[in-house]
């Protein structure tokens, strides 16, 4: 039973956590580093579904540039990068889908101690 409090300090530790992650994570989303390990595999993912999301169902798609052409949607989890497509192609401006990719990728990031917490 809860005396004088009014619960929301966990609620507020989560909250500062999450805005600690949005700043400290900041600079790794702004400043691009060097293209190492599946983040160019993953770059190139999400820009070859978008730049082909209308001319085949972008859920399997043939992609060509692995020797010389691999499902790789079959055997390989692409829902981040459908997700990182889609709001590419959905935003009214133009972005990068690579961008997209590591600001969605970033967002998660930050937010985890929610997720966790709820």
């Amino acid at each position: 039973m809860r005396t004088g409090t009014s619960g929301r300090g966990p609620l507020l530790l989560v909250a500062a956590v999450v805005v600690l992650g949005l700043i400290a994570l900041h600079h790794d989303y702004r400043i691009p580093g060097p293209e190492i390990n599946d983040r160019v595999l993953h770059k190139a993912l999400v820009t070859y579904v978008a730049d082909h999301w209308s001319e085949h169902w972008p859920v399997d798609p043939w992609y060509p540039s692995i020797s010389g052409g691999f499902a790789m949607f079959a055997h390989y989890q692409h829902l981040s990068h459908l997700t990182a497509a889609a709001v590419s192609r959905a935003i009214p401006f133009a972005v990068e889908p690579g961008r997209v990719y590591a600001a969605l990728g970033y967002l998660i990031l930050a937010f985890l101690p929610a997720v966790i917490f709820v």
